[in-house]
């Protein structure tokens, strides 16, 4: 597949994740790929390559690593549908946008992608009712955390990946 911004890709079944339902604002688009971002920098972020469009592309980080705190209770019907259980506990990623100033890049925490990597398929869940923004500001969080630095160094060795 040739994308827009990692030009031709090449990916095994075996990395394919489904995405049940899309993406909010892009349901049509199911298949993506899990790619990393600057691993030779320890960059945390990961990029959601859409094998659908090739333009489509997002950013992704363990919402864990800039705020410890995130708690996250799953409706059962998530559950089901991903066949999650105590054995098989989800990945859970946020959505990252990073605008022209990187310092005031924001995560959507009240709609995680959750995922059954074993199974390859995913859900971006919306929980309407959480104390979570969907801008929420990272590099705050980071600063009041004294977790800065830790971004540099987390993730490294993502399970996702």
């Amino acid at each position: 597949m040739d994308t827009t911004r990692f030009g031709q890709l090449t990916v095994a079944e075996a990395q394919i994740v489904t995405i049940l339902g899309g993406l909010l604002g892009f349901a049509e688009y199911t298949r993506y790929a899990i790619l990393q971002h600057d691993r030779d920098e320890g960059m945390p972020f990961l990029w959601l390559q859409s094998l659908d469009h090739p333009a489509l592309a997002f950013v992704m980080v363990d919402p864990w690593i800039f705020k410890p705190d995130y708690a996250r209770e799953l409706p059962d019907d998530v559950c089901a549908r991903l066949d999650l259980s105590e054995e098989q506990s989800p990945m859970v990623f946020i959505i990252v946008t990073i605008p022209l100033e990187p310092a005031l890049m924001t995560a959507n925490l009240q709609g995680p992608i959750v995922m059954n990597l074993p199974q390859r398929r995913a859900q971006q869940v919306v929980l309407p009712e959480s104390p979570y923004s969907t801008r929420h500001l990272i590099l705050d969080e980071l600063w009041q955390s004294g977790n800065a630095s830790h971004v540099a160094t987390s993730n490294a060795d993502h399970s996702a990946v």
